[in-house]
């Protein structure tokens, strides 16, 4: 079902009584529903190839050292890893099928896309900071062995202001999607649930 059957399945729900303003509010909300997940698939596909690539690229920097320790293999792998599952949580956020049925699927759809949608909630608040700390820990376990020949002082620092600069740049991209969230997301919530509970 598309959605423009999902707004009419909803208008043939109501009765002549009942505010035409709903309806209005029906359609915005699902149009900025679905342009919301189509922004996201599209970020999601770009983020995937970018994964995909670093993955490979950082293996084969392994394969060509001489000497790879066991802290760059580890590292590497927690690198590995955390893209691997961040990227699987991401593409979570648009895997929401159409409603093939009208009366029943309509109620449905709308609790499906209300749950898409409080999930961006645990994702922004539990999944990207869990991979932030495997981010660093990855990234801070290659380094011991590459500055290996550095002094302590200087291994220090450099980590330090790596790591420094990677929670400056996450830290930044976590507050516009807060913001984000709490202006657009938060507020679509809520008539969702209005909505829904209208349907009930």
């Amino acid at each position: 079902m598309n959605i423009d059957e999902l707004k009419k399945d909803w208008k043939s729900q109501k009765t002549p009584k009942e505010d035409i303003g709903i309806d209005q509010n029906l359609s915005s909300r699902l149009d900025e529903f679905q342009q919301i997940q189509r922004k996201t698939r599209l970020n999601n596909v770009i983020c995937s190839i970018l994964f995909v690539c670093s993955i490979i690229f950082l293996w084969c920097v392994v394969y060509f050292m001489q000497e790879a320790s066991w802290w760059v293999y580890s590292g590497i792998l927690v690198l590995s890893v955390e893209m691997v599952l961040g990227t699987g949580f991401a593409w979570y956020r648009t895997s929401l099928k159409k409603a093939d049925h009208l009366r029943v699927d309509s109620y449905s759809y709308i609790t499906k896309a209300i749950k898409k949608l409080l999930y961006r909630k645990v994702f922004l608040r539990y999944i990207i900071p869990v991979y932030s700390i495997m981010l660093l820990t990855g990234i801070n376990m290659v380094y011991v062995d590459v500055l290996s020949d550095f002094s302590i002082t200087w291994q220090l620092m450099i980590h330090f202001g790596v790591s420094l600069a990677i929670v400056f740049f996450v830290g930044i991209e976590f507050w516009k999607r807060l913001k984000k969230q709490r202006n657009e997301i938060d507020p679509m919530i809520i008539d969702l649930q209005v909505i829904k509970e209208r349907l009930e």
